[in-house]
């Protein structure tokens, strides 16, 4: 991948993570914010996407209640560690000079790009999304 590549990938995923990071923030301790946001897919079809409910599964796994966070929305549970990873790996390789991040996405790439890895996973997605419209969220 050339630098220019390695650049914009480690700034959208800071970028991403520092949002994620303040709209949990926002949402765990209640602030007021004049802005009523929701799930773009849900509002114009009414139809919740997989990942409705991933800030309220996190923030219920934050509080200690995991079993409560795995029945909201077990993706919640997934992207929670990645939010802890992406951006120490990202100061570990500005602090060291390496591409560890960009490697491990592309490893991570290669392995679900199999077809024994991809179809399960997409799999889950769906039921997860099933379960998310059966449960109304």
């Amino acid at each position: 991948m050339n630098t220019l590549k390695k650049h914009k990938a480690y700034f959208f995923l800071a970028t991403a993570s520092s949002f994620a990071y303040m709209w949990i923030y926002v949402h765990y301790f209640h602030l007021d914010y004049n802005v009523s946001l929701q799930c773009i897919f849900k509002y114009i079809t009414t139809i919740p996407c997989p990942s409705c409910g991933v800030t309220r599964s996190i923030i219920l796994f934050l509080d200690g209640r995991i079993l409560d966070s795995l029945k909201l929305n077990p993706l919640g549970l997934l992207i929670f560690p990645a939010l802890l990873i992406i951006p120490s790996l990202i100061v570990y390789d500005a602090t060291t000079r390496c591409d560890l991040l960009v490697r491990a996405i592309r490893n991570f790439e290669i392995f679900v790009n199999r077809k024994a890895i991809a179809i399960p996973l997409i799999t889950l997605v769906l039921l997860n999304w099933t379960w998310n419209v059966f449960k109304h969220l």
